[in-house]
């Protein structure tokens, strides 16, 4: 059912259909988006079922014609889902409880994809300018009634979202992913490894010695199936050392992600004996980028096996080896990223809390954990000088 949406005294001249599955408007859904768009109902109907958080959908209606869509996600944040490290000193993880106390809860809307990079939750048609997008979106957030707020995640249109009827949404400025970009002169993991300081080279060697007793192996269907479980509990390793979580993903969601990229999406586990102690998975949905998506470790075997920075290197020699230009790497464990010669990337993120205690205390934490981040960041260069002057 289509229904008009009249958050205050002015009514809104869009219409809204608020949806909680496309399962009756896939094919509407999906003939208004251009060939092969991140929106595509296959694309985003996969977190219905294997993710913690809840999808919702929007199809925006202009004089009774459908002109754009809405994708966001629904997620409750509390102060166990935040686990920032420097927050427990000085007693700042106290004042973290009082902000996200159990009667202060917060109810995200995120516009976007929590779980993929480069997402932008929105499409509408070409023919309509920044002012038209702005104005639907502006309504339709304003209709959110039972949420205490909204990020519009990895906004790549241009929107003044600042002036916003909503509040006001202030700019991420400092989030950002990591990418390395690869030199086309590399052609195998030593080639790169050639151009590291010799620091950097020698640290590199011993990381890979430190796994020459482990197996690799690609993941078929059937084995991701068999290893569901175990795959889960390494993801869920992973996910408790985060700084912040903002969604989970349920055990189905690997299977299904093969399901649907198909040849597109590799899962590497790694085998110490017949024991699984580490995976990665690998998104290659064009010819020129390769990303590192999730991955899952052991942390028992970690130090010994130097778990984590092997499956950097894995990701890193297979995109050398398949010719991508850049390797995406993701929001998490940024310096060390950095060390494998990775680079920020700044995405356009908007935000806007209604309660001012929340606000006030996200502004705080958030400033203070990405300026500590940059000051490491800019320590971070593995490559010779005579490297750097080459790429």
């Amino acid at each position: 059912m289509i229904k008009s949406l009249c958050p205050t005294s002015k009514k809104s001249h869009f219409e809204f259909n608020f949806l909680s599955n496309l399962a009756k408007k896939k094919a509407e859904w999906d003939t208004l988006l251009p060939e092969n768009h991140h929106l595509k109902s296959k694309n985003i109907e996969i977190y219905e079922n294997n993710a913690s958080t809840e999808n919702v959908y929007a199809m925006v209606y202009e004089n009774k014609q459908l002109i754009g869509l809405i994708y966001a996600q629904k997620i409750n944040l509390s102060a166990s889902d935040v686990n920032f490290s420097m927050l427990k000193m000085a007693g700042w993880g106290c004042i973290l409880n009082t902000v996200l106390s159990k009667s202060c809860t917060l109810k995200l809307m995120v516009c976007g994809n929590l779980f993929r990079n480069g997402f932008e939750g929105f499409y509408f048609k070409e023919n309509h300018n920044e002012q038209v997008v702005m104005a639907a979106l502006n309504d339709y957030i304003l209709g959110q009634n039972d949420i205490g707020g909204v990020l519009i995640k990895d906004c790549q249109t241009k929107i003044e979202f600042e002036k916003f009827e909503t509040g006001n949404f202030k700019k991420l400025e400092d989030d950002f992913v990591m990418s390395l970009a690869i030199n086309p002169d590399w052609k195998s993991l030593d080639m790169y490894a050639s151009e590291l300081s010799k620091k950097y080279r020698k640290r590199l060697q011993k990381i890979k010695e430190s796994s020459k007793s482990l197996v690799y192996k690609t993941l078929n269907t059937d084995d991701l199936v068999s290893y569901k479980d175990e795959m889960y509990g390494l993801y869920s390793q992973i996910y408790q050392k985060q700084d912040i979580n903002l969604g989970k993903l349920l055990p189905g969601y690997f299977i299904k992600m093969q399901e649907i990229l198909g040849d597109k999406f590799k899962v590497m586990g790694v085998f110490l004996d017949t024991k699984l102690i580490a995976f990665s998975s690998h998104i290659n949905e064009d010819t020129s980028h390769s990303e590192i998506h999730y991955i899952g470790i052991d942390y028992a075997f970690n130090e010994q096996y130097n778990l984590y920075f092997n499956l950097l290197y894995w990701g890193l020699e297979m995109a050398i080896l398949e010719q991508k230009t850049t390797l995406d790497l993701g929001r998490f464990a940024q310096v060390a990223k950095a060390s494998l010669g990775a680079k920020p990337i700044y995405m356009q993120n908007y935000v806007f809390l209604k309660k001012p205690i929340v606000k006030w205390g996200f502004s705080f934490f958030f400033n203070r954990f990405y300026t500590k981040l940059e000051k490491d960041l800019v320590f971070r260069n593995p490559f010779s000088n005579k490297a750097i002057k080459s790429i």
